[in-house]
């Protein structure tokens, strides 16, 4: 049972909109009594399917206690909206402060926040959940001058169990699902180890490796394996960073590294060549304008349909 919404009425106010999508509107939120402030996400619950979603999103995070996870405070709920209330993070997204022009983006300062990344995926992995929504907007900076990430947004986040039926999903954000989303097969802990390949790709060089001019060419470079180093901006990249990435990018689930594993990687756990040397953020800025254009249209997208079409031109053309 949640706390009731009356209950947060009273005891915060929101004060100010930080992020709207397709599932909620997230809000600054003060505690009246305490004068703390907090984040809110408010998500309209009038559809089962999205009450049922919410409601998985606060019991994972019930369970959840990791420096670099979002730490949840309460949740509460009236007859058509659920409000979860979790720690405000004001460093603001870590690939948006990166790609400014005072900040000094090495490969080192890649493999800092990475290594944390991996540190809480490896966590949410041993508690058996996955979280399905890897992404640079999904990892913030704890304050403006902090290098302490946490990932957010368990809204797609699943409890597996192997004592349970296979588990299939089709919604994510495309130039980052692996091929196991794309082809409606079951997932697991490495689905978000492909995500983890991509931000740090994208983190590294400005560049999404499958990005396709439709969705449709995304899926179809995503289930091909197709891309590669080729690209200037690898010039200065480490061989350990490219084996690092090319250990995660791998279409058969059980051949990607693991979560733990990545901790031990050389890239990982080693200082880099060249480590040091400033990288081009030309590329990462532009990623980051179109991230925004696109979420302004829409957010977390539901890729059912587009899913469909899109095996459906395949089946087609194999026939």
């Amino acid at each position: 049972m949640l706390d009731c919404s009356e209950k947060y009425n009273a005891d915060f106010e929101d004060v100010g909109k930080i992020a709207s999508g397709k599932f909620g509107t997230v809000y600054r939120a003060r505690n009246v009594i305490t004068d703390d402030v907090f984040a809110a996400k408010h998500v309209k619950t009038r559809k089962k399917s999205v009450l049922e979603m919410v409601m998985e999103e606060v019991s994972i995070l019930k369970t959840l206690s990791h420096e670099h996870i979002l730490v949840m405070h309460g949740a509460f709920q009236s007859r058509n909206e659920v409000i979860v209330v979790t720690e405000f993070l004001s460093g603001g997204e870590l690939f948006e402060k990166v790609a400014t022009d005072d900040y000094h983006l090495t490969e080192a300062e890649c493999v800092r926040f990475m290594y944390q990344i991996c540190d809480a995926v490896s966590y949410l992995h041993r508690k058996d959940i996955v979280h399905l929504d890897l992404k640079p907007e999904n990892v913030l900076l704890t304050s403006p001058d902090s290098l302490i990430v946490k990932i957010i947004d368990f809204g797609l986040a699943k409890k597996l169990n192997e004592n349970q039926e296979v588990t299939r999903v089709l919604q994510g954000t495309p130039e980052f699902v692996p091929p196991e989303i794309v082809n409606y097969d079951p997932i697991g802990f490495p689905s978000d180890m492909w995500s983890i390949g991509i931000m740090t790709f994208v983190i590294l060089t400005g560049l999404s490796p499958f990005l396709g001019d439709t969705v449709q060419e995304t899926f179809s470079k995503i289930t091909a394996g197709d891309y590669d180093f080729d690209n200037n901006e690898f010039d200065d990249i480490s061989e350990e960073a490219k084996g690092f990435i090319s250990h995660l990018l791998i279409g058969k689930m059980d051949e990607r590294l693991t979560a733990e594993e990545c901790l031990h990687h050389p890239w990982l756990s080693t200082e880099t060549k060249k480590a040091m040397k400033s990288l081009k953020k030309d590329n990462l800025k532009k990623f980051l304008a179109r991230r925004r254009w696109q979420r302004g249209a829409q957010a977390v997208l539901a890729i059912k349909r587009i899913v469909s079409a899109f095996n459906a031109e395949v089946s087609s053309e194999s026939e």
